[in-house]
């Protein structure tokens, strides 16, 4: 976070606002002082007629819009409802926002281009989807170009209709295959279609918002999987900095509700988060990938998992493998959200309920 604050700072024109009168936004406040970057103001949100979050109208937002000199305005958005603030600041034609995620990341002054080399017969396919988010994307791939893995590999981006320079992802990564998707998939139908393009042995599903920490993480991971052939699915554990804290491995303790497992012990689990993992292509074949049921979102990764330990192999929680996730930044929750969330674990726990229930 100083990183990104520290280069914002060599901009002096720059009008800075805060977003967001809460605990992030008061360590951004203290943040900006002490590197000297003068901040106009720090605005909270409203929600009109005591609304609920997809009814959010950010009322502070009109002292921006009154503003002529659009161009040098820098919002960093500290508040929970960044996606619902950033489309109001786009429509006032603000563009240069920063949000909390962006913060976290490493900063990256400019696009320099990056050369994959092509394998003709991959031994893992890297697959990662993406909505918008291309800050977040180009740092996925750079750490994956960065982690200096000796085994072949490919790497698949698929593009759900995105806005921004995803768009024109070739002009910034060469050597990678980039599908640009005519209608908006939703993301588990997006990994199922690039997934038929995979050529490689193993899987590995990246979300287009981690970052590979430790070198060598694909090839410990083909080890892993190579040495124990009951295993379908390896994943480790998660930084997300934004809630301080590792996401893990986890466990079934009624149908519609999961406990994490000790984070330090590496052992067979029930579900572990989708973000960075390793499954063998002939598993994902024979259970046919995510149902699609589930679309648009929401409880998909269960129900593959729950296959994939019904079809006799292992999901396998090993702490040696660590990536960070900053959790979100592609695929944002929008307002079919929470109906889908709903619907979706009507139908797990009606497909789900006896067997998860019965291996107690």
């Amino acid at each position: 976070m100083i990183t990104y604050l520290k280069n914002m700072s060599e901009n002096d024109e720059a009008n800075v606002y805060l977003f967001g009168a809460g605990v992030h936004g008061r360590e951004i406040s203290k943040s900006l002082s002490l590197l000297g970057i003068r901040y106009k103001g720090i605005f909270d949100n409203a929600y009109p007629n005591g609304g609920e979050n997809g009814d959010i109208s950010v009322l502070p937002l009109e002292v921006l819009y009154n503003n002529l000199d659009k161009k040098n305005i820098c919002v960093i958005i500290t508040c929970q409802h960044d996606d619902s603030i950033r489309k109001q600041l786009l429509g006032y034609g603000i563009k240069n926002i920063i949000g909390m995620r962006q913060l976290a990341m490493k900063y990256i002054p400019q696009y320099e281009r990056l050369y994959f080399k092509i394998s003709m017969a991959p031994e893992v396919s890297v697959l990662v989807t993406a909505y918008n988010g291309w800050s977040y994307t180009y740092a996925c791939l750079k750490s994956l170009l960065e982690n200096e893995n000796k085994c072949s590999y490919e790497v698949i981006l698929g593009d759900d209709c995105s806005t921004d320079e995803t768009l024109y992802a070739e002009e910034y990564v060469e050597g990678i295959q980039v599908i640009h998707h005519p209608d908006n998939m939703q993301y588990l139908r997006n990994v199922n279609e690039i997934a038929k393009l995979a050529h490689g042995k193993y899987i590995l599903l990246l979300a287009n918002d981690v970052i590979l920490n430790q070198k060598g993480y694909i090839d410990r991971m083909l080890r892993k999987m190579e040495l124990d052939e009951n295993i379908g699915i390896l994943g480790g554990k998660l930084w997300v900095p934004l809630k301080n804290t590792y996401v893990v491995g986890r466990n079934f303790v009624h149908v519609d509700s999961l406990a994490p497992v000790k984070e330090d012990i590496e052992q067979n689990v029930e579900e572990i988060m989708p973000a960075s993992i390793m499954i063998k292509k002939e598993v994902w074949n024979r259970i046919g990938g995510y149902d699609e049921v589930f679309l648009p979102v929401y409880w998909e990764d269960l129900d593959l998992m729950v296959k994939v330990i019904r079809e006799g192999y292992k999901i396998r929680y090993s702490p040696e493998f660590e990536a960070t996730h900053f959790h979100g930044s592609s695929y944002e929750a929008n307002s079919l959200g929470k109906e889908s969330y709903k619907k979706n674990k009507i139908i797990f726990m009606e497909r789900w309920r006896d067997y998860i229930e019965n291996s107690r």
